[in-house]
């Protein structure tokens, strides 16, 4: 049998006969040579008089190598995440139009003060309140260069006002 799950099997065929088409199953099957391979199907009952199933139409599209770089891509990012999320370097990722944050890391909640919650709330304007005021010009340049695609330095350390108004 091709199904590696037996199951699936089952559910295909109930569902061709209550609905007459099944779609978009991914399913594991086993090829005549005994790989295994991710499938994409596409199934169509075709009935008789008495509502039976008489054969089944089906498209099969092999989707291995989109499956495995889907789970290579999510561990990724689960890694990536970990890293940032655990690191003690302050991490934000900014977006432009308006300008806000749309990511900090615990580590910036304990530098800067504010909940990683206020953090993502803060407007543009409120935004530059976060940047000590010599670090302003050249953090904002360089955020403008980064943002129309420019050359720049791929890390930078700025000084930050934390919400008590110390400097860290």
């Amino acid at each position: 049998d091709y199904y590696s799950d037996q199951s699936d099997r089952e559910k295909i065929i109930k569902k061709l006969e209550n609905e007459g088409v099944a779609k978009n199953i991914v399913t594991l099957e086993k090829k005549r040579n005994g790989d295994y391979i991710w499938v994409k199907t596409n199934y169509f009952a075709t009935k008789n008089a008495k509502g039976e199933i008489e054969f089944i139409d089906g498209v099969i599209e092999n989707i291995t190598q989109q499956v495995l770089a889907e789970n290579e891509l999510q561990e990724r990012e689960t890694m990536y995440r970990t890293l940032v999320e655990t690191s003690v370097q302050g991490v934000v990722i900014a977006q432009f139009d308006p300008t806000r944050l749309s990511f900090a890391n615990k580590a910036m909640e304990n530098i800067s003060g504010y909940t990683v919650k206020e953090l993502l709330e803060l407007r543009n304007e409120e935004l530059a309140v976060l940047i000590y005021p010599d670090d302003r010009s050249e953090f904002f340049s360089s955020f403008t260069k980064r943002i129309k695609g420019e050359e720049v330095q791929p890390t930078n350390e700025y000084r930050i006002v934390h919400k008590s108004g110390s400097i860290k």
